[in-house]
């Protein structure tokens, strides 16, 4: 895939671990009682945390420990450097829900645009390498 956005999800799942590097932004709300930002068990199933999550992407995309943060409202993205782009973004007691259209959170936060934007990067990135 040219990337991945998630949102309220777990993208790392088995066999994630290796391969080519693949673009990664998922957004997660810290009040989701579907999928636990952190892991929790919800609804009696066990999910792994939007952290370690990430994690697993950070290690097959060969991120380096150091990474900036950008805060807008409510929500907080982290992005690690990185072969590609791989961010965390996380949402401040959002519940599980995309945050942009109609579930903006207070702020405005838009992640139909944002993640749209990381996508055309993203891919930008990739036939940059590719020439």
């Amino acid at each position: 895939p040219d990337a991945l956005v998630s949102a309220s999800g777990v993208i790392a799942v088995e066999g994630c671990e290796t391969g080519a590097p693949v673009p990664v932004r998922d957004y997660h709300g810290t009040a989701d009682t579907v999928v636990g930002y952190d892991g929790t068990d919800t609804n009696r199933v066990s999910y792994i945390g939007a952290q370690e999550s990430v994690a697993i992407w950070r290690k097959r995309n060969g991120c380096t420990e150091a990474s900036t943060t950008s805060v807008e409202g409510d929500v907080t993205c982290q992005a690690w450097e990185c072969d590609v782009p791989t961010e965390l973004c996380t949402v401040s007691d959002w519940g599980h829900l995309w945050p942009g259209g109609a579930n903006r959170t207070a702020n405005q936060h838009d992640a139909t645009r944002e993640a749209w934007e990381f996508y055309l990067r993203a891919r930008a990135l990739s036939e940059t390498s590719a020439n």
